[in-house]
């Protein structure tokens, strides 16, 4: 998550929006992506954000999302390499 947030636009609706949401964690938190496991969660359920998400930062929050899904947790997918390298390339975007 702390990687997806340095991805996102600094001056974008979505900063603005993960501020509001969790307005218990300070500006700074937010700034870096220090976000608990239930918060991540929480974001990937929610379309308002997606919404407000541009391409590039969709893309990115889409293979996060995968990789959280497929890859951490008790089950590893066999594709796990493949879905870290995407998750990479879309940063780098």
């Amino acid at each position: 998550m702390k990687n997806f947030v340095k991805t996102v636009d600094k001056t974008g609706q979505a900063l603005r929006y993960l501020a509001k949401k969790f307005p218990r964690i300070s500006a700074a938190e937010v700034k870096e992506g220090v976000f608990v496991a239930q918060h991540i969660r929480r974001l990937f359920r929610e379309e308002q954000f997606n919404r407000i998400l541009n391409s590039n930062e969709k893309s990115a929050r889409n293979y996060l999302q995968l990789l959280e899904i497929k890859f951490i947790g008790n089950n590893k997918a066999d594709n796990y390499s493949e879905l870290t390298k995407n998750l990479l390339l879309s940063y780098q975007k």
